[in-house]
């Protein structure tokens, strides 16, 4: 009798397999259709840029979010240069990549006081968005910037 109960457990556990398996299997098929590839294509584009689109764009990146000008405010004074009343002029350059963000800030010319240059870099990269640019076939690409950052002390 025991042989019987322990071969019937058997025979559901295979009836739920098949069943699992065989709903699995219409998921798939039903995701292949036309619809179900259109609305895939719309959700991966909320998380996924296509960086190889092609479409008409600036042939220079386009500051998004005020502009450069208003991406470096007072409160990014370093605390130790303002303790130390440091000022001078801080040249940068950087990339903006095929999504419009900045990548690789550096010193081009130093203020001579490493905490303003690196305060410069620190804002630009985490603030900094652009449009990127577009080469003549309308393709996205990299594209180096440079600027001067002006520390100087508030009166």
């Amino acid at each position: 009798m025991k042989s019987v109960g322990v071969m019937r457990k058997h025979i559901e556990t295979l009836a739920a397999v098949t069943a699992i398996a065989f709903v699995s299997l219409l998921f798939v098929l039903a995701a292949q259709t036309e619809g179900a590839q259109q609305l895939k294509t719309q959700i991966s584009g909320l998380f996924f840029e296509d960086l190889d689109d092609v479409a008409a764009g600036p042939t220079q990146p386009e500051a998004l979010d005020g502009g450069i000008a208003e991406w470096i405010v007072s409160d990014d004074y370093p605390a130790e240069a303002l303790r130390k009343e440091w000022q001078g002029t801080s040249t940068i350059a950087w990339t903006v990549d095929r999504r419009g963000r900045i990548v690789n800030c550096h010193i081009v010319r130093s203020s001579e006081h490493h905490v303003l240059d690196d305060a410069a870099c620190k804002a630009i990269t985490s603030r900094g968005r652009f449009t990127p640019a577009r080469n003549e076939n309308g393709r996205r690409i990299e594209y180096e910037m440079q600027r001067r950052i002006v520390w100087r002390l508030p009166d």
